[in-house]
């Protein structure tokens, strides 16, 4: 019962974290385009979109780097090259995942 509770919770945050980086994305090109235009065209600068779109790329990389390891798209460095299945691989990945958890 628990079990199935928390899949479908685990379900429906990842459902919201993927529309959460979608919109992001959206939302930081909106003022990034923006700005591409008024250096090259005579309409008004806006000073706020550099600040904007920094904070927006900082909250993207964090949010897509969460997708990233949850499906396990993650650039990964192998220092040791375990099987992919085995004791010694197990080990490595909760190893590496409680470092990401800290």
């Amino acid at each position: 019962m628990v079990g199935s509770l928390m899949k479908g919770f685990l379900k429906g945050y990842y459902w919201c974290l993927k529309l959460f980086v979608g919109v992001l994305m959206f939302v930081l090109i909106i003022p990034l385009t923006y700005q591409i235009f008024a250096r090259l065209l005579p309409i008004p600068n806006i000073i706020w979109t550099e600040e904007l779109s920094r904070f927006l790329l900082i909250w993207l990389i964090l949010s897509a780097s969460i997708l990233g390891v949850r499906d396990k798209t993650h650039f990964q460095i192998d220092i040791f090259n375990f099987d992919e299945v085995g004791i010694l691989k197990r080990l490595s990945d909760i190893f590496v995942y409680s470092i990401c958890f800290l």
